[in-house]
């Protein structure tokens, strides 16, 4: 069998942890969820979904909610294996490398622009961080039953964590580059 992705790990975490689901519903999970390192979008969950029952790890069956039929997709007893020897197996050096990061990339270059454009660049994405920053300290405040709870609390106090060192480390940029 092939190597599964991180992003269908993740996928397969999704099932076991909340149980069955339908496409759309895991694909909010990834949209709603402040970290960003997945894309939400149908071109990205879909198709590992389908990968995934291909696989055997997952297993889809048609069932009727209200008056409209729906598919609901369910982990399978390969799946937790396959979950659970991802999960326990020994992190690779790429888990402790800084991932690739368009921000930090765009700002490698950012001396080709005029300094007025960089100030522009950098005003921007620090106001999208604090944007995001907002969005991740409010689904860590939520509560209730849809409300991060336990392992999933500080799975998203990282988040927070790490959108303040980036607006911190970008706070500097600014300042080294345009003073004040």
């Amino acid at each position: 069998m092939r190597e599964l992705t991180e992003l269908e790990c993740t996928v397969l975490g999704v099932l076991a942890k909340f149980g069955p689901q339908s496409p759309y519903a895991v694909r909010r999970h990834f949209a709603d969820s402040p970290a960003t390192r997945f894309s939400a979008s149908t071109g990205s969950i879909y198709p590992s979904l389908k990968r995934l029952e291909e696989a055997g790890l997952v297993e889809s069956r048609e069932s009727a909610r209200g008056r409209q039929a729906r598919r609901e997709v369910s982990i399978t007893a390969a799946g937790k294996k396959a979950l659970r020897r991802w999960l326990a197996g020994p992190p690779g050096r790429e888990e402790f490398d800084a991932p690739p990061d368009p921000l930090r990339t765009r700002l490698y270059f950012l001396g080709l622009l005029s300094r007025a454009k960089q100030e522009e660049f950098l005003d921007g994405a620090l106001s999208a961080l604090r944007e995001q920053l907002d969005q991740s300290e409010a689904y860590l405040g939520s509560s209730g039953s849809q409300g991060p709870e336990g392992l999933s609390r500080l799975a998203a106090r990282g988040a927070v964590f790490a959108t303040r060192a980036r607006i911190q480390w970008l706070e500097e940029v600014r300042r080294k580059l345009l003073g004040g």
